[in-house]
């Protein structure tokens, strides 16, 4: 036998034992990636929750509404239990109209009192006097739908139904105009988690406190449904 059989059986045999030792190394198992967490919502689309902001977060959205108008807030998230922001905006922001701003930034404070337990809601109590529209300092003193004022409200998750969540609450606005004839106002919501990242939420304000002049309607009020989604990119 001549050195290049010796060769090859000697690279034959490496190749067996090679190929012995791979096949019982078992392949390491596929990693779940595991979906961030559905954190309760600070609000539905206008209705406030008792869903709070973690300790030393923050958030900032912007309000989109008719005649170009937007409304740009920040909250901060004081502690677990307190929250504050901020809000200022105006109509014809958006568009080649020319800005009309608010007279006034407003202020926005919530407190936790209770926290969700197993049977028992999560309670917050707060301040809202951001209103949406137009305001007329010189005349109505309002916004055209007001602010919500103080407010006080329960929200109770169901997470076995894969993330579900049902909210109500009571308001008083006693700051704008109209406010001798101001009445507290009440209001319901939901939110579903579709999917990690994905929600839907709904919401009825009874709007007990004020006459339809967002619409042109000479008929009594019915209230506000309104209706939205929320996409988080994780």
């Amino acid at each position: 036998m001549n050195g290049t059989s010796h060769f090859r059986i000697l690279a034959m045999a490496v190749v067996l034992v090679a190929s012995s030792a791979s096949a019982q190394v078992s392949a390491p198992p596929p990693i779940d990636v595991v979906p961030l967490p559905e954190l309760p919502p600070v609000d539905l689309v206008d209705a406030p929750t008792a869903g709070m902001l973690d300790r030393a977060t923050y958030d900032i959205d912007a309000r989109t509404f008719y005649d170009g108008g937007m409304i740009i807030r920040i909250r901060l998230g004081i502690s677990d239990q307190l929250q504050l922001g901020a809000s200022y905006g105006g109509t014809g922001i958006l568009g080649s109209n020319r800005p009309g701003w608010y007279s006034r930034p407003e202020l926005q404070v919530k407190v936790r009192l209770v926290d969700e337990t197993l049977t028992v809601p999560a309670v917050a109590i707060g301040f809202d006097s951001q209103g949406l529209g137009a305001d007329e300092p010189d005349a109505d003193s309002r916004y055209e739908l007001r602010g919500i004022g103080f407010y006080a409200v329960a929200s109770k998750s169901f997470q076995g139904m894969h993330g579900f969540g049902l909210h109500a609450g009571m308001t008083y606005n006693p700051m704008e105009a109209g406010a001798e004839d101001a009445s507290a106002d009440l209001f319901l919501g939901s939110d579903l988690v579709l999917r990690p990242g994905l929600s839907v939420m709904m919401e009825y304000d009874a709007a007990m406190d004020e006459d339809p002049v967002l619409t042109s309607s000479d008929e009594k009020n019915r209230g506000y449904l309104n209706v939205g989604c929320s996409i988080r990119l994780a």
